[in-house]
Formats: structure tokens, C-alpha cells, sequence
């Protein structure tokens, strides 16, 4: 490429090249170390765009790096404007000096997804230059002072574009390369995009082209403007429709609490009846185990004192005598009277027991040459009433006058 080819195709006149007063040696040994360099770039460009397309607010992600022709004619253009930082560029130091060989697009869909890739930039790579936020006309002083608290300088566009820039640096092989990296939203970058390819290079200076670019540039901020509100909204009806769904929740957990309760109530309610009726047989039985206990005492200790008086060998008299003063059967008698229905079965059937423990007793003696008859007379006259005796004497009325024989 020659000078004069450079200057054709790149549509820099005389006027622009004689106020960048630059040597065309200095821009082709330039142009030779460029080329030279470029796969680096494009590897640069590439590692750049895998580790930001993984954030999360992303869309997508472009990138380019710079043709050689645009870089000489950015040096040509920035010496033109007389800018500092170009006046001593060469070979040796283009790369520190020109930030944008690698360029980086980030393009996201709602306009305050920024907040977050610009969080996730920071943590990956350190600006080296302070990052700038361009804005328009009427954006809200809200943004831009929110813009200034995240650390932007903040610069109003004159083409009316929003985009927040950072210029990072990498240095995976032996010279560091600077890496600009611009954010917007896809709707900025589609009126960017048209805006370079219809004012450039035949009308850019055309005030009816501009006028409807303006009109395009409002447009479009409205649907980012737009998307963000419909965003918002559907963010809105996701928060309602969970708190509908846990509302509903809570309700049919409450309805089944309530059955729960119910059920434990009416449970509640039957096993308190049962157990009313169960302590009641309980007592009932207690009460019965009580008589039977005190009546079932005096008759062991009746048996046990007619078992003893019958197995020792006693004279008539003393047997009467110990029966008749220990009064055991008339003593039942009275509390027969005196008790219920059942006790005086109970005590009937003792006071008969122990009439037959006291006839084999008789007998015995009776048999050891005493007058058996006449003591177990004497007893059941005492004893056991008219029935009780008649039931006890008959056998005996038979013995009477069958002494037994010596």
C-alpha cells in the first residue's frame, strides 16, 4: 500500500495530511509491525469474548480487531486534531498508545443490565483508564448521578448514542495489548450501526440526514425505554402471582390444620366417653374386690380356726364352748342383715361352709366318744336360722342314739 492509495481509499485530502505532518515511513513501518501482530490480537480478542459471553446478563457478544488502513488513518486524524498523545507515535509504542485494536461489543437486552456487567467486568479485568458513560440529551439527572456513584465519567454524546466504555489490557504473550470494550443495549447498537452506514462517507455533514437519524435515535430509545418497562411489569406480576401461590398455600395448609384439629376434637371427644365408662367398671370392680377381700379374710380365718379345732382331740364341752363363744356364724348372720342383697349371698354361702367344716368336726369328735350331736345342734340353733339348720340337722337326727362303740 502507498501513500497515495492510503489516502484515496481512506478519504484523507491534503489539508488533513498536511496538519498530521507525519512521514509516510513512520506509518508503513507501523502498518509492517501491525500486520505482523494480528493473529495475537485476534486471540486476545477471542479469550475477551468467551469470558464475557459466560456473564450473566449478557446477550451476545462481537468483537473485531482494527484494519490496518483504519489504524493509519486514525493516527493521520488524531495528529490532524493536534491530539497530545499521538505526537510522538511510532513503531515502538503504537500499541500503548492507539486503546481500541481490539474492540469488544457487549450487548445486552434491558437497559439496567449494565449494573451487573459492569460488576462482572471489574472482578475479571482492572480498567486501566477510568471508564466513560456516554448519554443523550434529557436522559435523567437520576442516571447520570447513579452513573458517577459506579465510578463513570460521565460525557453527553453529540450523535445522541448511549454506551459505556472501558479500556482493559492483556498480556498473554510479550507485549500487552489494550482491549476497549463498549456496552449497550442491542437497540443502541442496531441505531449505531445504520447511523455509520448512512452518514458515512456520503453524508455525514447532511442536516436533513441527520434530522431523520435524530428522529430514528429517539425511536429507539424509546423501545429500550419500552423493554424495560415491560420488564418491570412482568417482574411485577411474577412477584403477585408468587405471592398468590404462596397466599393459597397458607390457606390450604390452614384448612388442613382445621381438619386436623376437628379430627382431634371429635377423637378427643370419644375417648373421653370411653374412658369415662371404663373408670366407672374400674371402680365398680374395686368396690367388689374390696367385699370380696374383707369377707373372703373372715372366712380364711373361720376355716383356718375349725381346721384347727378338728384335727386336736378336745372334750365336748370345750369344743362347744370355743364354738359357741367365738360366734363366727352369728356374727355373719347380723352382717347379712345389715349388707346388700349380694353380700348376704356372699355371707350365706360362708355361714353353710363353715357349718359343714364344723358337722365333719362333730363327727370327728363323736367319734372320739364325745356328744357330737348336741354340739352341732347348739351351733346351727345359733347360726344359721331355721332353713340353714334343717338343711345341717337332718343327717345328724339320723345319728342320734349311734354311739360309737368301745
Amino acid at each position: 500500500m502507498d501513500k497515495e492509495d492510503f489516502l484515496s481509499n481512506n478519504r484523507v485530502d491534503s489539508e488533513t495530511w498536511g496538519l498530521a505532518n507525519i512521514d509516510w515511513s513512520v506509518l508503513s513501518e507501523i502498518a509492517s509491525d501491525y500486520n505482523a501482530q494480528l493473529d495475537s490480537l485476534r486471540d486476545t480478542a477471542e479469550l475477551f469474548s468467551r469470558i464475557i459471553q459466560r456473564f450473566s446478563a449478557v446477550h451476545s457478544v462481537r468483537w473485531r480487531v482494527k484494519e490496518t488502513s483504519h489504524l493509519l488513518e486514525k493516527i493521520v486524524r488524531k495528529r490532524a486534531a493536534n491530539n497530545e498523545k499521538y505526537k510522538d507515535i511510532n513503531k515502538d509504542n503504537y500499541f500503548a498508545i492507539v486503546s481500541d485494536l481490539v474492540g469488544i461489543r457487549v450487548l445486552h437486552l434491558f437497559k439496567n443490565e449494565y449494573l451487573s456487567i459492569d460488576a462482572d467486568l471489574k472482578k475479571n479485568w482492572e480498567p486501566i483508564e477510568t471508564p466513560i458513560a456516554y448519554v443523550r440529551e434529557g436522559d435523567s439527572s437520576s442516571l447520570m448521578e447513579k452513573l458517577k456513584e459506579l465510578g463513570f465519567d460521565v460525557k453527553l454524546h453529540s450523535d445522541g448514542y448511549r454506551s459505556v466504555h472501558y479500556i482493559c489490557s492483556s498480556q498473554h504473550l510479550r507485549r500487552k495489548i489494550l482491549v476497549e470494550i463498549q456496552v449497550r443495549t442491542i437497540f443502541e447498537e442496531a441505531w449505531s450501526e445504520i447511523d455509520h452506514q448512512v452518514r458515512y462517507p456520503n453524508f455525514s455533514d447532511s442536516p436533513l440526514v441527520s434530522y431523520f437519524l435524530t428522529i430514528f435515535n429517539r425511536l429507539a430509545g424509546s423501545a429500550d425505554e419500552m423493554g424495560t418497562f415491560v420488564k418491570d411489569l412482568t417482574s411485577e406480576l411474577d412477584g403477585m402471582n408468587a405471592k398468590l401461590i404462596d397466599a393459597n398455600r397458607e390457606k390450604e395448609e390452614a384448612f388442613m390444620a382445621m381438619d386436623r384439629m376437628i379430627s382431634d376434637l371429635e377423637q378427643g371427644k370419644q375417648q373421653d366417653a370411653e374412658t369415662r365408662k371404663k373408670i366407672g367398671e374400674l371402680q365398680d370392680e374395686i368396690r367388689k374386690l374390696k367385699g370380696i377381700s374383707s369377707v373372703g379374710n373372715r372366712k380364711d380365718a373361720a376355716l383356718a380356726a375349725m381346721t384347727i379345732a378338728s384335727m386336736q382331740p378336745r372334750e365336748p364341752t370345750s369344743i362347744s364352748r370355743e364354738i359357741y363363744s367365738n360366734g363366727t356364724a352369728a356374727e355373719m348372720v347380723r352382717q347379712m342383715e345389715a349388707s346388700e342383697k349380694s353380700k348376704r349371698d356372699n355371707l350365706l354361702e360362708l355361714a353353710h361352709q363353715q357349718c359343714i367344716s364344723s358337722v365333719a368336726m362333730a363327727e370327728a369328735a363323736r367319734y372320739k366318744g364325745f356328744a357330737g350331736s348336741s354340739v352341732m345342734e347348739s351351733f346351727c340353733n345359733k347360726s344359721a336360722g331355721s332353713a340353714l339348720s334343717s338343711t345341717l340337722l337332718s343327717p345328724y337326727e339320723q345319728m342320734r342314739g349311734k354311739p360309737e362303740s368301745k
